[in-house]
Formats: C-alpha cells, sequence, structure tokens
C-alpha cells in the first residue's frame, strides 16, 4: 500500500512514477506468490504481471518522440520489447535507443539479478495470459465516470500507446511461451459488469 500510494503521488512525474509503480508491482507479484505458495490452488488468477505489464506501460515513460506508429526512427513495439527482455536478463545487455530512454529500467536491471540470486520469481512469466482489450476512447470514458483525478498518463495518446504496447506483449509473450497461451477479449462493447 505504501508503494501503490507514493506511486500514485508522483504519477505526473515520469522520471519518479517508473520505480515506485515497478515497487508496487513487485510487491504485488510477491503477494500471489505468496498467497499461491500458502493456499496451493489449481490456478492462480491474478490481475498483471510485473514483467508483462511494465513493458506495455514502458513507452508511456520513454524520453522520447510520443507517436511510436508515425516516427519511421522509433523501434517498432515487438523491436522494443525484444531490447527489453535482452537487456534485463542477458548476460551482456546490448542498450538500444528505446532501453536507453526508460528512467529506471537500471533499476529493474538490478532487480532482475536480484531476482535470480534468491528464487523469488518476480519477473517470471506467467503460464497464460487473458487480455482484456479496449480502445483508447472506450478506457478514458471509464475512467472518467468514476469521477476521480486521473493521473498524468491516463490521456488518449498514452492510452494509445499502451493499447499498442500491449498487443506487442501478447505477441512477445506468445513467442516466448508458444501459441495458444493467450487469449485477447476485446471488451470496448462491453460495461464494466459484463467485463468482470
Amino acid at each position: 500500500r505504501l508503494c501503490q500510494r507514493a506511486a500514485t503521488r508522483v504519477a505526473a512525474h515520469r522520471r519518479l512514477y517508473p520505480p515506485l509503480k515497478l515497487a508496487d508491482l513487485a510487491m504485488q507479484e510477491r503477494t500471489v506468490h505468496r498467497l499461491t505458495a500458502v493456499y496451493q490452488p489449481d490456478v492462480t488468477l491474478s490481475d498483471g504481471n510485473l514483467l508483462l505489464s511494465a513493458a506495455g506501460r514502458a513507452v508511456n515513460y520513454a524520453d522520447k518522440q510520443r507517436d511510436i506508429s508515425e516516427n519511421p526512427n522509433i523501434e517498432t513495439p515487438e523491436a522494443m520489447l525484444d531490447g527489453l527482455y535482452s537487456y534485463l536478463f542477458a548476460t551482456r545487455p546490448r542498450a538500444t535507443p528505446f532501453t536507453k530512454s526508460i528512467a529506471g529500467l537500471s533499476w529493474m536491471r538490478l532487480l532482475a539479478r536480484l531476482d535470480k540470486r534468491i528464487g523469488g520469481r518476480l519477473l517470471t512469466l506467467p503460464d497464460a495470459i487473458i487480455f482484456l482489450d479496449v480502445s483508447p476512447e472506450t478506457a478514458l470514458a471509464r475512467l472518467q465516470a468514476k469521477e476521480e483525478p486521473l493521473d498524468a498518463h491516463e490521456n488518449l495518446t498514452d492510452l494509445a500507446e499502451a493499447r499498442k504496447m500491449y498487443g506487442a506483449v501478447v505477441q512477445f509473450f506468445q513467442k516466448q511461451r508458444g501459441g495458444g497461451r493467450a487469449a485477447v477479449i476485446d471488451t470496448t462493447n462491453l460495461t464494466v459488469a459484463q467485463t468482470t
């Protein structure tokens, strides 16, 4: 809760938010592993995965030109994810323009090394994923309907970029884990109640 509150308070700061959000996601991931160890369920469903969630939103916090689809000098989402994954886990990482632009990425690499050493499995991929896809316009309308202040990244541009990256995350996951382990469900025309 402390990490979550701290991340929420600095959501408008592109340099402070990523490390605190990563800490929040790491705590959530750790909680899932601890609960799974205690209760030993046949199936565990969790909201997000540290590695995949961080990759899906990384583009929103990179110091680069904003539109990744129309600028030919910016890497494709797939290339960004491949570069990010190898940067985190390769013995001799090769930085790409994208990995160089992400604030806090060196902290995540340090976390990956520490996690591997202690066997925490915080940065492991799940067995399967379900991606609830939604248009940026619908996502923004749902956020505004909550009548709570929006975070700095909760705008049409950032939501559109995140959607592209999450689409690439699904492809990246299937490449790493094999086909048939990811389901994409379009929830744009569903209500929040129907989605949940």
